[in-house]
């Protein structure tokens, strides 16, 4: 009959930390001092190919499920379930196996082997001063990268909002330019038009000056017989007086 054993412990290091390394091959081998192999398609080795296995599904920073076996499997028995779960927790990450279908009589020597082959190991290697300044300098290179996201996202942004003040300013001022177009087009139709009437003005002859005409008034003949009477009164002209003078 299968066995099932479950096992956890304090890893000192960020749960997105330890999940990395456990899927890696090359970390998986220094943090546990085993040799590792990632044979692809999820397949792996572990500890010189003592370990064989596929990862059959990983939520990041949070679960991974693999089929488990070892060299001490019988041909005949199917793999073992192994699930690996990442919490964090005060002091780093609570790393917690659950190991299913284990063949029978094997489940003692696997919790004992998962306490000293990985647990052991894994929180020497965690906790060293050389992953320190590794935990540190993944800090400030994440914290760089999140800067730098931000930061081109704003300039994103602000590109973004320039090209949108161009776009709106260069619309203004083509309805602006239109507007002007529009005024001067009536303005020169306008000038066009009077320019026409002060053509025709210029062009027109001026009509010839009538000679005024004279009426002729009858005289009426109380007049008439006036001048006929200051005519006889006259004296009559020196010559006329001296043929007179003579006949005498």
């Amino acid at each position: 009959m299968a066995e099932n054993l479950k096992v956890s412990d304090i890893i000192p290091a960020p749960p997105e930390r330890v999940y990395t390394a456990w899927l890696d091959a090359a970390e998986h081998a220094e943090m546990t001092g085993g040799a590792a192999t990632d044979e692809g398609g999820g397949r792996f080795t572990a500890w010189d190919g003592y370990i064989t296995g596929r990862t059959v599904s990983a939520v990041p920073h949070t679960r991974v499920v693999q089929a488990w076996r070892t060299t001490e499997f019988p041909d005949e028995v199917p793999d073992s379930v192994l699930t690996v779960l990442f919490e964090a927790a005060e002091g780093g990450t609570r790393l917690t196996l659950v190991h299913e279908n284990i063949p029978t009589g094997q489940s003692d020597a696997y919790e004992q082997g998962w306490h000293e082959h990985y647990f052991a190991p894994m929180k020497a290697y965690f906790g060293s001063p050389m992953e320190q300044v590794r935990e540190v300098s993944g800090r400030i290179t994440q914290a760089v990268e999140d800067v730098t996201e931000q930061f081109e996202a704003a300039t994103e942004d602000a590109m973004h909002a320039v090209d949108k003040a161009r776009s709106s300013a260069r619309k203004q001022a083509v309805k602006a330019v239109q507007a002007v177009k529009k005024v001067q087009k009536k303005a020169a139709a306008q000038l066009k038009a009077v320019g026409k009437k002060v053509q025709a003005l210029v062009k027109r002859k001026p009509a010839p000056k009538k000679k005024p005409v004279r009426a002729k008034v009858k005289a009426k003949p109380q007049v008439k017989a006036k001048a006929k009477a200051k005519a006889r009164a006259k004296p009559a002209p020196k010559k006329k007086a001296a043929a007179a003078r003579r006949k005498r």
